[in-house]
């Protein structure tokens, strides 16, 4: 959770790219432990598909 959070604060403070390295690891973490279908790596899993839009967009 701590790493998502920072991920999330690197979005929020413009280091997209190292927010969308880190939350692809967060996702990897989750759906380890998790399992893919859990609510919080499905979150995860969309706030990283936003984030790759952003990315694309710019």
């Amino acid at each position: 959770m701590s790493l998502k959070n920072l991920a999330l604060l690197y979005f929020e403070t413009d280091r997209v790219p190292e927010a969308a390295t880190m939350l692809s690891d967060v996702v990897i973490i989750f759906e380890e432990l998790l399992g893919p279908n859990h609510p919080n790596t499905v979150t995860v899993r969309t706030n990283l598909e936003a984030i790759q839009q952003a990315i694309s967009n710019q």
